[in-house]
């Protein structure tokens, strides 16, 4: 129906504005760089999914179920996600060198820490959509995935072409983790 449609054309261009990070990374890294940003990537992906713990799923269970209760629901959520997030930084730095030596990449230590900063502020606005959806507010929800995955891509994507670096990528993909949690 129109909810779900709304929903999947901002997931749809969502989906395309992130498809082409790689596609444009790749003119820009050399082989070993930009072997060296999908590790990274693979180790964001993992902690982001293994992180959340189902917490922001969850919301849309109580949410609708309980309305007027929302507000402790959803401020749990970013509590825990906020202590989720710290941890993968925190693991991500002590960890750092058995990273490093697991995926045979000396290169990865420059990145790690960096990487653990965007993790844990993207696990702080994982909610973000989450909420409008199961507060039916559908058409704002639409509009926030497919602005937000834009902003994502031009965010890591132009700082690659004026530095030229994974570093700059990163930094980045902060700032745009910065401004998805100011927003929410």
């Amino acid at each position: 129906s129109k909810p779900a449609f709304l929903l999947v054309v901002g997931r749809t261009i969502g989906f395309a504005a992130s498809f082409i990070i790689p596609i444009l990374l790749v003119r820009t890294f050399n082989q070993a760089e930009f072997g060296t940003y999908k590790q990274l990537f693979l180790i964001y992906g993992t902690l982001y999914g293994l992180a959340q713990f189902g917490m922001a799923e969850s919301l849309y269970y109580f949410v609708p179920r309980k309305p007027h209760e929302a507000g402790p629901y959803i401020a749990n959520t970013l509590i825990t996600l906020g202590f989720a997030g710290m941890a993968c930084l925190g693991l991500l730095w002590f960890a750092e060198d058995n990273i490093v030596s697991w995926l045979s990449n000396p290169q990865l230590a420059d990145h790690v820490v960096l990487l653990g900063a965007f993790l844990m502020l993207m696990l702080v606005s994982a909610a973000f959509e989450i909420v409008m959806v199961a507060r039916k507010q559908h058409l704002t929800a639409a509009w926030t995935y497919g602005a937000s995955d834009v902003a994502r891509t031009i965010l890591l994507v132009i700082p690659a072409f004026v530095s030229g670096g994974l570093r700059a990528v990163l930094w980045g993909g902060v700032a745009f983790g910065a401004v998805r949690v100011v927003a929410m």
